[in-house]
């Protein structure tokens, strides 16, 4: 019987993974900080209740386990107290268990600068605080490989999902009267990179069912979509017949209230990566998986996700 432990189950990247490994034959086991009703599509899934914090509690609720999906995230970019904490606990009980982990990563850990084209091949060079955070969290995972895991890392940039409520562009995307409001965090002829959660999900699966041929350490780029604020209003217009309205973000009021909030000073960190391009080459992961990769239309990925 193929089982696997999902951490964040009721997350955007944990949710959306386990309904992709439910479909390859997986039953699952989540931790969850409190039982909940699932989705309808993970309505079989098994819920702990129990903290990532806890390594007595995972390693008791990975028993039988042989895969580890790390979804967790701390609220309001708190990484600089939990993050590292968290995935220590996770990565030694993948060490001790021989598991394999799938961990998510994220650009945070390029410097546009030596862009815009990124490889799994591309320095890890970080310019901000969080992403020195996630360097240190993927040289955490180097280690757990060198110590009996098995790591997978798909990278990809930021999330589009129905029910992603932290996700930017449910944020930025809001219905008007006569068609919808569209705020521009940076250069809107400057592409940005986006992941369909319903595709990733997919392709993780694929690369989970594909471990057995791959090495203790392994990086994959997920491309998704590579388009600007302005192309993505283009195609809300092409879609709906509706007119958006690109409008400003209000940073001025994130910084503001940044130094007294954890999440508002996260977010205007990362204000650099509205600014310029950090784009994600796939030839890695097309060669892996070594068949048409799944790609939703953005069209029709913004139509599933109810964002228009």
């Amino acid at each position: 019987m193929k089982r696997a432990l999902i951490l964040g189950i009721n997350g955007t990247f944990g949710s959306h993974v386990a309904g992709a490994l439910i479909e390859k034959g997986y039953t699952l086991r989540a931790l969850v900080r409190n039982q909940k009703q699932l989705n309808e599509g993970l309505a079989g899934v098994e819920q702990v209740v129990g903290s990532v914090g806890d390594p007595m509690i995972l390693a008791e609720v990975a028993k039988g386990c042989e895969l580890v999906v790390y979804g967790v995230n701390p609220a309001a970019y708190d990484w600089e107290h939990k993050a590292l904490p968290w995935l220590e606990n996770v990565a030694r009980l993948a060490e001790e268990k021989a598991m394999t982990l799938v961990f998510p990563g994220n650009v945070y850990v390029y410097d546009p600068a030596e862009g815009s084209q990124f490889s799994e091949e591309s320095k890890l060079h970080p310019v901000s605080r969080l992403g020195a955070i996630r360097k240190s969290m993927e040289q955490r995972l180097r280690v757990a490989a060198e110590n009996g895991a098995q790591v997978i890392i798909v990278r990809a940039g930021d999330f589009i999902a129905a029910n992603a409520k932290s996700a930017w562009l449910q944020s930025l995307l809001k219905r008007s009267k006569k068609g919808y409001l569209l705020a521009c965090p940076g250069d809107r002829e400057v592409k940005h990179s986006w992941a369909y959660l319903p595709d990733l999900a997919a392709t993780v699966a694929e690369l989970v069912e594909q471990r057995g041929e791959m090495s203790a350490f392994n990086e994959f780029h997920f491309k998704g979509y590579q388009h600007s604020i302005e192309q993505m209003a283009s195609t809300i217009e092409q879609v709906t017949g509706k007119p958006v309205k690109i409008t400003g973000f209000p940073w001025f009021v994130i910084r503001l209230i940044a130094p007294f909030s954890v999440l508002y000073r996260g977010l205007y960190e990362m204000r650099y990566l509205w600014q310029t391009e950090i784009n994600l080459s796939e030839e890695k992961l097309t060669s892996q998986i070594n068949k048409t990769l799944p790609h939703t239309p953005l069209s029709r990925a913004l139509q599933d996700a109810a964002l228009i």
